[in-house]
């Protein structure tokens, strides 16, 4: 309680020093077309369309040489199930005085007011995420908290990432948060705001430290985060059981196939609890409806109620795929005594990622699965704990004793490994040949599938 009330104090002196002149005028609700949006809002932990629809949409960078997206591929965004766009409007890094891209931020917002599209304005990092400026942040929030305060289908997300990756942030982090909510309230008192702009989600205790370090109120405010790093179900879910409410601004790309490709297991994740999301994929021609948006949705089997147009049809529905390793036998090099319980093979296929297997201290170290039969399968799954695999192989025998390598990983990072192949084999087994760190390999769960796309 008293750490709050020494940054409420701290963002009050910050807020007498910046915000005591009057900023400059803001639009109209007279400009705004009949198309326009009405105000998003918070409903069921997430922040919804005027329809009740989750935000769905892509992205477009202002803030890097002040050019305007095509007209017409802002406007096919309708025929891609998406109504949002998020602008990285203006960055600090840049040299540039903030206002700059003043009038082409203007045209952005207008065209998405004419094609009912909502629009997430924001400050881009450039090359310097994980850092932010109090001068230009202030400075920005003077001109264009009062600039679109009247327009309906405008939403303001503080600072892209100002902190290096996850909560909690720092103090001067926290002040700088409390400083521009309290800046743009005072100016747009209806617009939801978003906070923290987490590059990764953490652990729900830590979220919560860093809201309860602000004086804000979150009726019309939300946390917002993005997919960096290992995105699972189980942190949105624990979100939404603390009562946090959030939407993805930045969900990453980086598929099986490309790394410029949607990764359509993310969307499914925030679909499938029931929060918006922003794909970090800009709105160059083609590539919503190429292979890079569209087809992997389509493969992944997503559909939900657009608001314009029939694609991808439908309302969402969850059906999972069948994990033929599920409760299967396992057996292990070795197992980690972790402070009196011992963290077992089977856990790795229990179908529950708070379980994890872990063995000990040394290398190399294999988990097997035995899938009773020869078995025809497409896609391998691994979801890592913090003590990962820097190098292993993912092998297959139909003896337990000979094995074909499929995947040599030498660069291993602890992200949601997902690996494609149509084999044929009854072993399967995660072969692991150096560790990140002094201590045992660790996975929540490995998985087998028989599809190969996801």
């Amino acid at each position: 309680m008293r750490n709050k009330i020494v940054l409420t104090i701290l963002a009050g002196i910050l807020f007498f020093i910046f915000y005591t002149c009057e900023s400059t005028s803001s639009l109209k609700q007279s400009d705004n077309p009949p198309t326009a949006r009405g105000r998003p809002k918070i409903a069921d932990g997430t922040l919804v369309s005027d329809r009740g629809t989750l935000l769905r949409g892509a992205y477009w960078s202002l803030d890097y040489k002040g050019e305007l997206p095509d007209r017409n591929t802002l406007a096919e965004m309708k025929d891609c199930g998406l109504n949002a766009l998020h602008v990285y409007a203006e960055r600090y890094d840049s040299g540039l005085t903030p206002g700059v891209y003043k009038n082409q931020l203007d045209t952005i917002v207008r065209w998405c007011g004419e094609d009912g599209l909502y629009c997430v304005i924001t400050i881009g990092g450039g090359t310097h995420n994980g850092q932010f400026d109090l001068t230009f942040a202030t400075d920005f929030w003077k001109i264009y908290a009062p600039r679109y305060a009247d327009m309906s289908w405008v939403v303001y997300e503080i600072f892209n990432e100002p902190f290096s990756w996850q909560a909690p942030y720092d103090s001067n982090t926290i002040i700088m948060e409390q400083a521009m909510y309290t800046l743009i309230r005072k100016h747009a008192r209806k617009t939801p705001v978003l906070l923290f702009s987490y590059a990764g989600l953490n652990t729900v205790e830590n979220i919560l430290k860093d809201i309860n370090s602000l004086d804000v109120d979150w009726s019309n405010a939300l946390v917002a985060w993005h997919g960096y790093g290992i995105l699972t179900k189980k942190d949105i879910r624990d979100m939404r059981a603390a009562g946090i409410n959030s939407i993805c601004t930045e969900l990453p790309i980086g598929s099986h196939y490309s790394e410029f490709q949607v990764n359509a297991g993310n969307i499914d994740k925030c679909e499938e609890n029931g929060i918006s999301w922003l794909v970090f994929i800009q709105i160059e021609k083609n590539f919503l409806e190429s292979w890079r948006f569209k087809k992997e949705i389509d493969k992944r089997g997503l559909a939900w109620e657009p608001d314009y147009g029939t694609w991808p049809g439908g309302v969402y529905h969850y059906t999972p795929a069948e994990n033929l390793a599920l409760n299967k036998e396992i057996s292990v090099s070795s197992v980690e005594n972790y402070r009196g319980e011992y963290q077992y093979g089977r856990y790795a296929v229990d179908g529950n990622s708070t379980t994890r297997w872990s063995s000990e201290f040394s290398e190399p170290q294999y988990l097997v699965i035995d899938l009773e039969e020869v078995t025809n399968f497409g896609r391998v799954t691994i979801e890592w704990e913090s003590q990962y695999a820097r190098e292993y192989k993912i092998q297959v025998s139909n003896d337990n004793e000979n094995w074909t390598t499929l995947v040599h990983v030498t660069n291993g990072n602890g992200h949601l490994d997902v690996f494609f192949f149509p084999v044929t084999a009854r072993y399967v087994r995660m072969y692991g040949i150096k560790r990140r760190g002094k201590y045992g390999f660790s996975l929540y769960e490995m998985a087998i599938y028989k599809e190969e796309s996801y």
